[in-house]
């Protein structure tokens, strides 16, 4: 009825019964709360759920709106809730909406419209006029068989029906045409041989269960499409009755829910993989030691993927005082993995062969394929062992520190995983937060090692600055001592025999006074002679005037006419070979050496050889005297101390070999001066 026409009737309470039994369609008006006011009988026929029958055979006075919710389980109910608020708040003058309900028989399809009505406390009226044969194309269908199954194979949904013996007695096109099956072999109980096998007892016990009760069910399963693939499908039946309440069977639906499961899925999926990675950098931030990090992220990684093995190779441990094994592994089922967490157990570093020796050759990612490796078992042995476990890839992660590998993570699949780039991106993303852990353990164990070598240093240093002190002191006591008791008193005899020589006669014979000054001139001679000794010892300036290399010869030649100790001195290197420290420091180190030879080697012989080896000067101090164990006492003389530190400010290397009757052997190695 035309809404301009509805506002010119104006009815009494009385009339408006009349009115709406006079009108062909299924008819209701409410108020402007939503609650009935009048019906028709037509309205009160409508095919709608068991439990709403009940209450629309006396609607007066309840609320329309909760009656329409109720009536059907179709999606477009909440639609329609919206369009009759518009019209009753004013929004809209005029709503409409097409459905289906399912009869006994057949599906109907009706046209609910809305309008706008003010008469006597009315507020809207809404007509269901039924459009069933307008939908199917002709005025009058030839049989309710014929208009159900046009009307279900033209809805865009597969629809169903049973007899009351639970045998299926129609599909729809949707159906045959979603399986790819014949419409004959889904008759009776066929159909289920296209559930899914896991899914069967569910959809069956939900099945049966309705079909006892004499009630609605609705169910998810998978169902396989005519690709060969199972896809999710959502299953809703309704029972069934004629007119004189007989049941009949169950009519149902069924749509696709591939697209919305996997959607579902899919962002499941990315947070889950988020929150891996998000809790493997937890790890690395709150983690102690390497060992500890790789164990929890292996545990994390396996729960999270699936993963039913997991196995690390930590090839620098950073305990390694406490002698662990190299293996971090993650298995649950170790009788299934026996064979492979053994073969794995021996292998040790350095990793030339299998997916972890390329792995530590390129330093990169590995996502390999089992039963391709099972064929070349001369490069991967644990590939036939993986397969027999079940596995079907193998991923492999080196954890890398400035490029360098320092242990390698690797899972097993039971699924191709090669091709799943989420994966990939989740793993490196888990190995990359794994790497910079490693950096910074690595970072804390050199701080923590250069920390403890400058409080060695600095022990060192204050040791050898109280040793050098009381070496100047002595040094110092054994010059005032050579200055007393041997020049002055040799000072003192040459003033003596210029004091006698000027009290002679002058008169006497010339040659005795020659002779007296010609022996005061010996004495001045060797006087001198032993303070230029002296001043040497204290500051070599025959480095300045005759070179390092003659500098060198000419300490072996006086070591060796004051000591007696035959040196022989070698040289292939040059001056230029050496800078001016390095020919200082070699200088010290001789002079040092030598030293100690006299004081305390009881040694016949010395040879010293220098050499240059490519960047290299090497220096060695050899004896034939009675040796020591090197630091055998826990305590080491200022002279080697002197020799140990005046090499380690030039950068050098100091080795000492010796043992006891085997004489002795000093090495120095300094950086070479560049050659030009």
């Amino acid at each position: 009825m035309d809404s301009a026409l509805l506002q010119s009737f104006s009815l009494d309470s009385a009339l408006l019964q009349s009115f709406l039994e006079a009108l062909p369609d299924a008819c209701v008006v409410i108020d402007s709360g939503g609650r009935v006011i009048a019906v028709n009988d037509v309205w009160r026929k409508l095919p709608r759920r068991k439990e709403a029958a009940a209450a629309a055979s006396d609607p007066v006075g309840i609320d329309y709106l909760a009656l329409l919710q109720s009536s059907t389980s179709d999606t477009g109910v909440d639609r329609a809730v919206i369009g009759v608020k518009a019209v009753l708040s004013g929004t809209s003058d005029h709503f409409e909406q097409e459905y289906i309900r399912p009869t006994a028989s057949i599906l109907r399809w009706f046209r609910m419209t809305v309008h706008a009505w003010q008469q006597q406390g009315t507020n809207a009226i809404i007509f269901h006029r039924d459009i069933t044969s307008e939908k199917l194309g002709r005025a009058n269908a030839p049989t309710i068989e014929q208009e159900f199954r046009a009307l279900a194979d033209s809805a865009p949904i597969m629809i169903w029906m049973s007899g009351p013996d639970k045998a299926c007695i129609f599909v729809s096109r949707r159906w045959l045409e979603f399986t790819g099956a014949r419409f004959e072999d889904q008759l009776g109980d066929s159909w289920v041989k296209l559930v899914h096998p896991d899914d069967r007892p569910g959809l069956l016990t939900a099945f049966h269960t309705a079909f006892e009760q004499k009630q609605e069910f609705a169910h998810e399963y998978r169902l396989r499409h005519h690709d060969g693939s199972y896809r999710w499908v959502c299953d809703r039946g309704s029972p069934r009755f004629d007119a004189q309440n007989h049941f009949l069977g169950f009519t149902g639906s069924v749509w696709d829910l591939s697209e919305q499961k996997r959607a579902t899925e899919d962002a499941d999926r990315a947070t889950r993989y988020a929150r891996l990675v998000q809790e493997v950098a937890g790890i690395a931030n709150s983690a102690t030691t390497m060992r500890e990090a790789l164990q929890r992220s292996l545990d994390v990684i396996c729960e999270t993927l699936r993963f039913p093995a997991g196995h690390a190779l930590l090839i620098n441990d950073d305990e390694p005082g406490l002698a662990k094994s190299a293996h971090v592994v993650h298995i649950k089922d170790r009788d299934r993995f026996a064979s492979l967490s053994e073969m794995s157990s021996r292998m040790s570093w350095p990793i030339d062969v299998g997916s972890n020796g390329e792995v530590l050759r390129k330093g990169k990612p590995m996502f390999r394929d089992i039963l391709e490796d099972a064929r070349s078992p001369e490069r991967y042995p644990r590939a036939q062992a993986s397969l027999d476990a079940g596995l079907r890839t193998a991923i492999h992660m080196p954890i890398l520190v400035d490029d360098k590998v320092e242990a390698i993570i690797e899972f097993g699949s039971e699924e191709w995983l090669a091709s799943d780039q989420e994966v990939i991106d989740t793993m490196v993303a888990s190995g990359e937060r794994l790497s910079r852990f490693f950096e910074r353990r690595r970072a804390q164990i050199t701080f923590l090692m250069q920390k403890e070598e400058l409080r060695s240093s600095a022990e060192r240093l204050f040791a050898m600055a109280g040793r050098l002190v009381d070496s100047q002191e002595e040094e110092r006591r054994r010059i005032a001592r050579e200055i007393h008791d041997d020049f002055t008193q040799r000072l003192a005899v040459v003033s003596m025999k210029i004091g006698n020589l000027a009290g002679r006669d002058r008169a006497s014979a010339s040659g005795e006074l020659d002779a007296g000054l010609e022996d005061v001139r010996e004495s001045i001679v060797a006087v001198a002679g032993d303070l230029r000794d002296l001043s040497h010892q204290l500051h070599p300036t025959m480095l300045a005037l005759l070179g390092m290399v003659r500098s060198l010869r000419a300490l072996c030649e006086e070591f060796q006419r004051a000591r007696g100790i035959k040196t022989v001195f070698e040289s292939s290197a040059c001056d230029e070979d050496a800078s001016e420290q390095a020919a200082m420091c070699l200088y010290r180190v001789l002079q040092e050496s030598l030293m100690n030879i006299a004081k305390h080697s009881n040694a016949s012989h010395a040879r010293i050889t220098l050499t240059r080896q490519a960047d290299q000067l090497e220096m060695r101090v050899r004896d034939d005297g009675q040796g020591f164990v090197p630091g055998g006492d826990g305590r080491q003389g200022i002279g080697l101390t002197n020799i140990e530190e005046r090499v380690r400010l030039l950068e050098g290397k100091l080795v000492i070999n010796s043992e006891p009757g085997s004489g002795t052997e000093i090495v120095v190695c300094l950086p070479a001066a560049p050659q030009v």
